[in-house]
C-alpha cells in the first residue's frame, strides 16, 4: 500500500469519484485506480462499492476513512512541530506566578533568558491562586502549594515542607514553645488561605496534633508573614526556599523542630509550572522549560550557583551541548 493512499482516499470518500480525486492528487485515474485495489488487497477487505454511476463506502471503508483523517491530522501537526523547531520562537508569553517567586527569581531567571530568546517578551501577573489564570487570560503558571487542578498540564519543580518558626527576638522575649499546645499562648501570624485555618503537626513517634491558630496578623501575602515573623511580630507556619534560607542565615528559628508540619488533606506541597494546553506554543514550552530547570537546579539542591553556572542551565540545550562538546575537545588535544 502506498504512504500517499490515506490522502487519495480521504479525497475518494470526500469528491464521491476515483476520478476528481486522482485530478486533486494530479495522477491519471488508472494509476488511483491501482493503488485502490492495491491497498484492498493489502487489507483484505472491500473499501469502496463500485457501480457505474456512483461509488460509495463500504463499512470497512467508513472504518479506514476516519483512520486516514486521524492519520493526516496527525502528520499535519507533526510536521507544524517540526517546522516550529526549526524557527526562532518568538511572541508574548503571559505568566501567572506567586509573588515571592516573581520578585526572589523571575528577575534571574530573565536575564539570561532575555539574551538566549529575545524575541519573547514576557507579561507577569502576580496573584494568589495562579492556576485561576490559566482559564483564557494566562499561558502559564508557577504554582506553590498542592497539586493543582487534574485538567491542568505541567511538571512539579520540587518539593517543599512548612515548618512553625520565629525570629530570635521574638523566641528570646516570649515563653518557650514545647508542644503545639503551647501554640495558644503566642501570637500567631496566619495565611488567610483555607489549608491554614488548620495547622497539622505530627510527632515522631505519630501523635498528630491539629491546631487552629487564633490570629495576630492574618493576610494572603506569603511575603508579608516572613517579613513579620522575621520583626518579631509573632510565630508563623512558612516554608519554601525562603524561610529555609532565613534559618540557615539566623533570621528565623525553627520551632517545634521534633514535629512534623503535614498539609490538611495529605498529599506533599511543590512548586509547579503548569499550563491548560497539552501541547503548548513553542514560546510557552521553551519558557516552561527554562523556569523548571533553574527551581529544580538553583532551589531544590539548596545550593547557591555562580552566575557561570546559572547562565549554563538556563542556556538551551543546544548551546550546552556544544559548550560540552568543545571542553572534551580541549581535553583531548592537551
Amino acid at each position: 500500500m502506498s504512504s500517499d493512499f490515506p490522502a487519495l482516499f480521504a479525497d475518494i470518500a470526500a469528491t464521491g469519484s476515483l476520478a476528481a480525486a486522482a485530478r486533486r492528487r494530479k495522477m491519471s485515474p488508472s494509476i488511483a485506480s491501482r493503488h485502490l485495489s492495491q491497498a484492498e488487497a493489502d487489507l483484505g477487505v472491500t473499501l469502496v462499492s463500485r457501480s457505474t454511476r456512483s461509488l460509495a463506502l463500504t463499512e470497512a471503508g467508513r472504518v479506514y476513512l476516519r483512520w486516514a483523517e486521524e492519520s493526516l491530522q496527525r502528520e499535519t501537526r507533526l510536521r507544524e512541530m517540526l517546522g516550529a523547531l526549526q524557527s526562532v520562537p518568538r511572541g508574548r508569553v503571559r505568566v501567572a506566578m506567586d509573588a515571592w517567586i516573581a520578585s526572589s527569581y523571575l528577575p534571574d531567571i530573565l536575564r539570561q533568558f532575555s539574551r538566549d530568546y529575545p524575541e519573547i517578551t514576557i507579561d507577569v501577573l502576580t496573584c494568589d491562586y495562579p492556576p485561576g489564570e490559566l482559564d483564557g487570560q494566562c499561558d502559564l503558571a508557577i504554582h506553590a502549594g498542592m497539586s493543582p487542578r487534574a485538567d491542568l498540564v505541567g511538571r512539579r519543580a520540587y518539593d517543599y515542607r512548612r515548618f512553625v518558626c520565629a525570629s530570635p527576638s521574638y523566641v528570646e522575649s516570649h515563653a518557650s514553645l514545647q508542644t503545639p499546645a503551647d501554640l495558644k499562648h503566642h501570637r500567631c501570624l496566619v495565611h488567610g488561605s483555607a489549608v491554614e485555618e488548620i495547622w497539622r503537626l505530627r510527632s515522631k513517634t505519630g501523635v498528630l496534633t491539629e491546631f487552629k491558630p487564633e490570629a495576630y496578623v492574618q493576610t494572603n501575602s506569603w511575603l508579608l508573614l516572613r517579613t513579620m515573623a522575621i520583626e518579631g511580630l509573632g510565630i508563623a507556619h512558612l516554608g519554601g526556599p525562603l524561610p529555609t534560607a532565613d534559618i540557615r542565615e539566623g533570621l528565623l528559628v525553627q520551632l517545634l523542630s521534633d514535629y512534623e508540619s503535614l498539609p490538611i488533606g495529605g498529599g506533599k506541597l511543590g512548586v509547579w509550572v503548569i499550563h491548560a494546553n497539552a501541547h503548548p506554543p513553542r514560546r510557552v514550552e521553551v519558557f516552561a522549560n527554562v523556569v523548571t530547570r533553574f527551581l529544580r537546579a538553583t532551589i531544590a539542591s539548596g545550593e547557591q550557583r555562580t552566575k557561570e553556572q546559572f547562565e549554563k542551565l538556563t542556556r538551551p540545550k543546544t548551546r550546552a551541548r556544544q559548550a560540552e562538546r568543545k571542553t572534551m575537545l580541549r581535553r583531548r588535544t592537551r
